[in-house]
């Protein structure tokens, strides 16, 4: 369960609450301060202090790690001290976009200054595991590709490092919102050839699943329980076409999609062998518009609705 909370920031201290709570997990209410080497976090969940002016939250997040020195041997013999105030901080960039690539800037600044073990728990066991991977609640492709681009540019960075973060980067950058969506030929059910640029229609929903996956199940079930969806492809504002992108064609066969959507598989395998669509989890939905410009990318179902009750003109 995941619920959303205000910001907190006091002007002088580093003072915030984190945005999530996610139950069972290790995403905490932080509050932290750094007073004189010593380093003293803990859970405020009362604390409501709001900034009015736009200069001084720009100034707050700019200055979040001003404090933190990261040759302080407290953080070298304890790495976990450094998880919930980045965790606060990676969250409080959802609230500044427009800042967050020189707030994120700044703190690579002095990340790759650091000691190397330093390196590699803030790469690999904060930026990676929640800006990245697919199931974190704060993932961010755009923070993450901010932080790529300092590492692959960095000399403390060795080319065994560099070569797994220049195929994420590369990864991320498929198919960005506005950008054209990568073509690909697929298999249909009748063995026939099709060609997701070849399919005329206002709005394609890219649905990217797994027969076995119960979440593709409810996305498919909602999908085709939506009055808005139904009467979208009845009068040709939109099409559906559903690709199973591994090649278990006898699982494929057997397993039934809504008759009125495109359904189709990657037998050739040609979507992950050339990495042309960044499925790090499935299910995937993708929102294109007849140019097969991208609108959404990687969103949820409900993000997919909302923008197509908002587009769909009659």
């Amino acid at each position: 369960m995941v619920k959303r909370l205000k910001i907190v920031i006091a002007t002088g201290i580093v003072v915030c609450t984190s945005l999530w709570i996610i139950k069972h997990s290790d995403i905490i209410l932080f509050t932290g301060t750094e007073v004189k080497g010593s380093t003293n976090y803990a859970r405020d969940r009362d604390q409501e202090i709001l900034l009015n002016n736009v200069g001084m939250k720009k100034n707050n997040i700019n200055s979040f790690w001003n404090s933190f020195d990261f040759s302080n041997n407290n953080y070298l013999n304890n790495l976990a001290l450094l998880k919930q105030p980045t965790l606060t901080f990676l969250q409080l960039l959802e609230q500044f976009p427009e800042e967050s690539e020189v707030a994120l800037g700044l703190l690579m600044d002095k990340v790759l200054e650091a000691d190397s073990i330093i390196i590699q728990y803030m790469v690999d066991e904060l930026f990676e595991k929640y800006l990245y991977r697919p199931d974190s609640p704060i993932r961010n492709d755009g923070n993450y590709l901010s932080i790529l681009e300092q590492l692959i540019k960095s000399r403390r960075i060795s080319d065994l490092n560099k070569t797994r973060f220049i195929y994420q980067q590369q990864l991320i950058r498929q198919n960005q919102v506005g950008s054209i969506a990568n073509n690909f030929d697929f298999n249909t059910i009748d063995n026939q050839r099709g060609e997701l640029m070849n399919i005329n229609a206002e709005y394609l929903i890219l649905f990217f699943n797994n027969p076995e996956c119960s979440s593709c199940k409810d996305i498919t079930s909602i999908l085709n329980g939506s009055n808005l969806i139904n009467e979208a492809i009845d009068t040709e504002k939109l099409k559906i076409l559903s690709i199973y992108p591994e090649n278990n064609k006898d699982l494929w066969k057997k397993t039934v999609y809504p008759y009125k959507w495109l359904n189709g598989i990657d037998l050739s395998q040609i979507i992950y062998k050339e990495n042309l669509y960044d499925l790090r989890a499935i299910p995937s939905l993708y929102l294109l518009n007849v140019e097969k410009r991208v609108l959404i990318k990687d969103g949820t179902v409900e993000e997919v609705l909302h923008y197509l009750q908002n587009s769909i003109k009659y």
